[in-house]
């Protein structure tokens, strides 16, 4: 009889704990792929009546009791007195809160911006035009959560390096300082520079890599950023390039590599005169030039795509460092490596992820458990109703 029980009770917990596990599984997919009540909120947000606080403006998003309507909201366990369940911040403000028009003034290799406040969560633009002496014509500031005040943004054409920082490995077109008030680099997620480099300058300079670098004042180097050739004409070429931040920034490319002029045949320097003497370039020098050019426009090419160039900005810097020193051989193998590694970068595919089989998992682990259970609780019953019958008989 004591055996009988214990199998009865260990196979009602098993039903229990496949019923709750099953529960379980379904919740928590209902609510990782925000299903519920309110309909289709996005990955992770659970539908249903949500409380919603706006950050600005009078957001149509922000009453109390309604679904989020899509993204700007972040969401947070708890209700609005800490109890069971969701709180809702409305990131994004009213779409009638628009970017106020800020002030610009200019003087000959500056630009100046003045503006009262900025709306977060949106892009702000400042649109300098064309501004004598100065390279950079637009800039455009990707807003986080938050709504700063009485901001001030000046980009100023420096006359030659600072002394504050190092000298790029690539020849320098332009040294541009940016400096803000009322407004940080923990207020943007990045920001967008938009210049232009004159034809005239581009003779030399292969203008598949220029590119604008940016001062990192934390760790004392330039930092490479993604940039793109945006439109040409007669006059100069437009580039745009995305920063983190504001800071020093410069404008550099690499030299264009330099035909390479054979000695006339036949002809000794005895019979050469002095204006027909041909100067042979230094092919080391003209051959890592090359190099670096190409690897720094394969390792564009990667960022733009989204790769992994760690490796191949590595080589770049060995590369670079060499070149400094005149050990022309060694920049030139360093660079090949760094261009190997942004071109691999692109054709190697990222890791294949599949889908989340967790939820598969335990449903089968709460089927098995909750047939496991039931099976036990019939089997009981029929041996109980086994033994029960003799005695039924004998009456």
């Amino acid at each position: 009889m004591a055996k009988s029980s214990a199998a009865f009770w260990g196979s009602a917990i098993v039903l229990s704990l496949g019923i709750l596990l099953l529960i379980g599984t379904v919740t928590g997919y209902v609510i990782s792929q925000g299903l519920g009540p309110g309909g289709f909120n996005g990955p992770g947000i659970p539908g249903g009546n949500l409380i919603l606080t706006c950050v600005i403006g009078n957001c149509s998003k922000c009453s109390s009791q309604i679904a989020c309507e899509g993204a700007g909201c972040r969401w947070i366990p708890g209700g609005s007195s800490g109890g069971i369940g969701w709180m809702a911040y409305c990131d994004e403000p009213a779409s009638s809160v628009e970017q106020p028009m800020p002030t610009i003034t200019t003087e000959k290799g500056k630009a100046n911006a003045n503006v009262t406040f900025i709306v977060g969560s949106k892009v702000f633009s400042l649109k300098f035009g064309k501004v004598e002496g100065l390279s950079f014509r637009k800039m455009e500031l990707d807003m986080k959560a938050v709504n700063p005040s009485n901001v001030m943004i000046s980009a100023e054409k420096l006359p030659s390096r600072p002394d504050d920082v190092t000298t790029p490995q690539a020849n320098a077109y332009e040294y541009v300082s940016v400096k803000t008030s009322g407004v940080t680099d923990n207020d943007i997620n990045s920001v967008k520079i938009t210049f232009a480099v004159s034809r005239d300058w581009l003779t030399d300079i292969n203008d598949s890599s220029v590119s604008l670098i940016r001062w990192n004042s934390a760790a004392l180097k330039w930092d490479s950023l993604i940039t793109e050739k945006v439109s040409a004409d007669a006059g100069e070429i437009t580039y745009s390039a995305t920063s983190p931040g504001f800071s020093t920034f410069a404008i550099v490319g690499y030299a264009a590599t330099p035909s390479i002029i054979t000695p006339i045949e036949n002809k000794t320097q005895e019979n050469v005169t002095p204006s027909e003497n041909v100067t042979l370039p230094d092919k080391e020098k003209t051959d890592a030039d090359s190099a670096l050019a190409n690897a720094r426009i394969a390792i564009n090419a990667a960022i733009a795509d989204g790769k992994d160039t760690t490796d191949a900005e590595n080589f770049l810097t060995e590369a670079e460092n060499s070149y400094a020193l005149g050990d022309y051989l060694t920049a030139l193998t360093s660079a090949k490596s760094a261009k190997n590694a942004a071109e691999n970068a692109i054709v190697i595919a990222g890791p294949q992820t599949g889908p989340d089989m967790t939820p598969i998992i335990l449903l089968v682990l709460a089927v098995i458990f909750i047939a496991g259970g039931a099976a036990g609780l019939m089997i009981i019953k029929r041996k109980k109703k086994t033994m029960e019958m003799p005695a039924l008989g004998g009456q």
